[in-house]
C-alpha cells in the first residue's frame, strides 16, 4: 500500500508543471453601485465570476472588493502591493468606471463626484499606481480592465482651460514596461459595452478562455478579443498593451497525455472508498462564493467583507440607519435599533432584487457592499 501511494506521489510531482507551482495572487474590484453616477449592473457580478475563476485554476490568494470607495481603493491596493514582493505572477481585474483626462487613466470609486477635472487626483485612482502596487511581482504583471465605457462626468465636470486637459472617450493607450501585460476592454480612445446579461462581453469572454488548459496567454487575449467582437457586432474591440519575452506562459499549462493517462491509471487501480468532509457551522470553502447567513462574506471592504450577515446584523453601525437620528439611538446593536433580524434581513435583500437606482444608491449604515451581500445571500434563499 505504501509503495502504491508514494508512486502516485512521484507521478503527480512530476505531473505538475512549473507554472502551477509559482506562487500567484490576484486583486479583483468590482464597481457597480455609483453614487453620483450611472449604477452598473454587471461589475459586482464579474468579479466575483472572474475571482472564483482564478481560485479555480491556481491562484494562491485572491482579493475580492465590491463597490469601493476612494479611500477603501487605495488601501486595498496598497495591501495588495505589500504582496507581490512575494509572488511570481500579480493580477488586478478592475470593473467599473473609468475615464482618461490629459494623458492619464484614472479608476473611478463608487464614491467620486468630480465635479472639476482638478478632482481627479484625489476622487479617482490612477492607473499608474496600480502598475507601481504590483511591480514587485517577479515574473508576470497582469492588469484587466473592464473600464472603458462612457465616461458619466463628461457632461457635468468644470475643466481647467488647458488643452492637455482635455477629455477622451475611454482610456487612453499605455506603453507598459517589462514583463507586463494590461489588457482593455476595449481599445483606446474607444468605449466599452456593460451588455445585458448577466456578464459584460468582456468578461464573459474571458471566463470562457482562462481556464483553458494550454492556451498560452497572448493566444488567450486573442481569443477574447474575438469572441467580443463577435459579441457586439463588431462594436468593440479589446487591446492588449505590454510585450512579453520569448518563454510561453500558460494560465493553465498544457496537459501532459502520457503522464496524465498514467496517472489516472494509478488512481483507479484500486481506489478507496471516498470521505467526506462536511464544514461546521460558519465555515466558508474560500473558493466558494456564495454567501450564508452564518459564515464570512468574502467580498466588499470593511467592515463587511471577512463578517457574516449575521455578526453585522448584531453589531453596531458605522452610520445613522436614518439621516440624522440622535446617536443614543442608533450607536448601539442594530438589532435593537433598525429592528434587523434574519426575517427582516431577508426581506430586505430581496426588494434589492431588480431594484431601481435610487434605491440602491441610498445610504446604508455599512455601505453598499452589505447591500449586495444582503441580495445574494437572499437569491440564494436566506439560507
Amino acid at each position: 500500500m505504501m509503495s502504491r501511494l508514494f508512486l502516485v506521489f512521484l507521478v503527480i510531482v512530476a505531473w505538475v508543471s512549473p507554472a502551477w507551482a509559482d506562487k500567484r495572487a490576484a486583486l479583483v474590484i468590482g464597481n457597480s453601485t455609483y453614487e453620483h453616477a450611472q449604477r452598473l449592473t454587471n461589475p459586482a457580478n464579474d468579479a466575483l465570476a472572474i475571482a472564483a475563476t482564478l481560485r479555480s485554476i491556481g491562484f494562491n490568494d485572491v482579493d475580492v472588493a465590491i463597490d469601493q470607495t476612494i479611500d477603501d481603493m487605495r488601501e486595498t491596493v496598497r495591501k495588495f502591493g505589500e504582496k507581490t514582493a512575494n509572488v511570481d505572477l500579480a493580477l488586478v481585474y478592475f470593473a467599473g468606471h473609468g475615464m482618461e483626462m490629459g494623458g492619464k487613466n484614472y479608476l473611478l470609486p463608487v464614491d467620486a463626484k468630480l465635479k472639476s477635472d482638478r478632482d481627479l487626483d484625489f476622487e479617482a485612482l490612477t492607473l499608474n499606481l496600480v502598475l507601481r502596487a504590483i511591480e514587485p511581482a517577479k515574473r508576470l504583471r497582469i492588469v484587466i480592465l473592464d473600464a472603458c465605457r462612457n465616461n458619466p462626468f463628461a457632461s457635468q465636470m468644470r475643466l481647467s482651460g488647458s488643452a492637455t486637459r482635455s477629455v477622451s472617450r475611454g482610456l487612453v493607450r499605455i506603453e507598459p514596461i517589462g514583463n507586463t501585460l494590461v489588457a482593455y476592454a476595449a481599445k483606446d480612445g474607444t468605449v466599452a459595452e456593460d451588455g445585458a446579461g448577466d456578464n459584460s462581453p468582456f468578461a464573459a469572454a474571458l471566463l470562457e478562455y482562462l481556464g483553458t488548459a494550454g492556451l498560452e496567454i497572448s493566444l488567450l487575449f486573442r481569443r477574447v478579443r474575438d469572441r467580443v467582437l463577435e459579441r457586439t457586432n463588431r462594436r468593440q474591440e479589446p487591446f492588449v498593451y505590454g510585450s512579453l519575452g520569448g518563454e510561453a506562459i500558460y494560465l493553465v499549462p498544457p496537459a501532459n497525455a502520457k503522464k496524465e493517462k498514467a496517472k489516472k491509471e494509478i488512481l483507479t487501480a484500486k481506489r478507496p472508498e471516498p470521505t467526506t468532509v462536511r464544514s461546521g457551522p460558519g465555515e466558508n470553502n474560500p473558493s466558494d462564493d456564495s454567501l450564508r447567513f452564518d459564515a464570512p462574506v468574502p467580498h466588499g471592504a470593511y467592515p463587511v467583507r471577512g463578517k457574516s450577515i449575521q455578526e453585522l446584523a448584531a453589531s453596531i453601525p458605522l452610520n445613522p440607519p436614518i439621516v440624522g437620528l440622535q446617536e443614543a439611538l442608533w450607536k448601539k446593536s442594530c438589532q435593537s435599533c433598525h429592528q434587523w433580524n434574519r426575517e427582516r434581513l431577508c426581506e430586505q435583500g430581496k426588494s434589492y432584487i431588480n431594484a431601481p437606482n435610487d434605491l440602491m444608491r441610498h445610504p446604508h449604515p455599512y455601505g453598499g457592499a452589505y447591500k449586495v451581500a444582503l441580495m445574494r445571500w437572499s437569491m440564494a434563499g436566506c439560507k
